[in-house]
């Protein structure tokens, strides 16, 4: 067989890769299966600039967690906290800004959002008993727990925050 007939033959094969997916996409993909096999249409969340659909990525949802973070804060500095009393608020969007980063236990979160640890306390045990917040066991010390969010709380602030990047101008 000539050169040309095999160069011909490969590239009419379906190209083979090997992908490798940690939990977490796996998670995501079945998060994404499930949004769009519950829904009788799927629908354009946002478009750049000449139509097209807006690509969101997890950096991008991230970062506007982070960004509405730095609002609260700075309404703080300037507010009476008394106005805006959001604990429950602030520590998902504190838990989801650092998904990939800083694991917080009970008083380091608290100490983070300058909350009493008697109020992150009530709101953790609220946004537990709505399946928004696990504690899983610190290893190293065991009177301690870090905590992080549900598949249920990332999968309802990914769409929070996709929604809110998409109207924004």
């Amino acid at each position: 067989m000539n050169g040309a007939f095999l160069r011909d033959k490969q590239d009419s094969e379906p190209a083979r890769r090997l992908v490798l997916l940690s939990g977490r996409d796996v998670e995501d993909a079945a998060r994404l299966m499930r949004m769009l096999a519950e829904s009788a249409e799927a629908e354009l969340v946002g478009t750049s600039g000449g139509g097209r659909p807006q690509v969101l990525t997890r950096d991008d949802l991230v970062e506007a967690a982070r960004t509405e973070l730095a609002r609260r804060s700075r309404r703080r500095r300037l507010l009476p906290d008394s106005i805006f009393g959001e604990p429950a608020w602030e520590m998902l969007l504190l838990l989801y800004s650092e998904q990939q980063g800083t694991r917080f236990n009970i008083a380091q979160l608290s100490s983070k959002l300058k909350l009493p640890g008697t109020t992150t306390l009530r709101w953790l045990n609220y946004l537990e008993d709505q399946e928004m917040v696990d504690r899983d066991p610190n290893p190293v010390d065991q009177r301690t727990a870090f905590l992080r969010l549900t598949a249920k709380a990332i999968e309802a602030l990914d769409l929070y925050f996709s929604e809110t990047l998409a109207r924004s101008p």
